[in-house]
């Protein structure tokens, strides 16, 4: 496959994820599988612009929902792109992102400019990654054992829709770690002392998790 063809498919694949619904495996206790459609990853991150209330932002009781600015702001990169890309190819359509989307794909598939196709693959694959992160962010490395300096195990923190969950209060990173209770931070050159103090054995490697604490 040409370099230009292996563009045109992750095109094809970045801006279906974007605006085509997809599916979902989910693996239940007792081993069995299921198969759910999710909404296109643009309806999801609308859903999380209102942190998953109706569309026009209420509340069933009628008072206006707070907007998740994060979900607001990366909402709008993509429109902003999404325009930016589609009028390169004279789009006239209405606005709407997923049908400027699906113009740019026809249009990027038929270019033979290598640094454009380019660049619409690299955009819109950079947007299907950023979407995923903020839908589902990776999560902390969690040490579930009370808290050397205030004795506290759990502690409850808003989550990506606001609800408060419980979470244990020891956050690890390849910063170190830190209590969300008290906030005392453990250096990782401290991690094994921290270990000997919470009587646990020493085997953490946080090399690979960049993004915790």
């Amino acid at each position: 496959m040409t370099d230009l063809g292996r563009l045109y498919d992750e095109i094809r694949v970045s801006i279906g994820r974007l605006i085509e619904p997809g599916e979902s495996v989910i693996e239940h206790d007792d081993g069995s599988t299921a198969t759910y459609l999710v909404p296109s990853l643009l309806n999801q991150l609308r859903q999380a612009v209102y942190n998953g209330r109706d569309p026009h932002g209420r509340r069933s009781s009628g008072v206006a929902a707070p907007l998740n600015l994060d979900a607001v702001d990366l909402l709008q990169t993509v429109r902003s792109g999404a325009w930016d890309m589609a009028t390169r190819w004279d789009y006239r359509g209405i606005i709407r992102i997923e049908d400027q989307l699906a113009h740019v794909q026809v249009e990027a598939c038929r270019c033979a400019e290598p640094d454009t196709v380019s660049w619409v693959a690299s955009t819109t694959a950079g947007w299907v990654k950023s979407i995923g992160g903020f839908l589902d962010p990776p999560r902390p490395l969690e040490l579930v054992a009370p808290c050397p300096a205030c004795g506290v195990r759990t502690v409850y923190r808003p989550d990506s829709s606001g609800e408060a969950v419980r979470v244990a209060a020891l956050s690890l990173s390849p910063d170190g770690c830190i209590c969300l209770a008290c906030k005392y931070r453990w250096p990782q050159t401290h991690f094994r002392h921290l270990a000997t103090v919470l009587g646990i054995k020493f085997e953490w490697d946080l090399s690979h998790s960049e993004e915790g604490g």
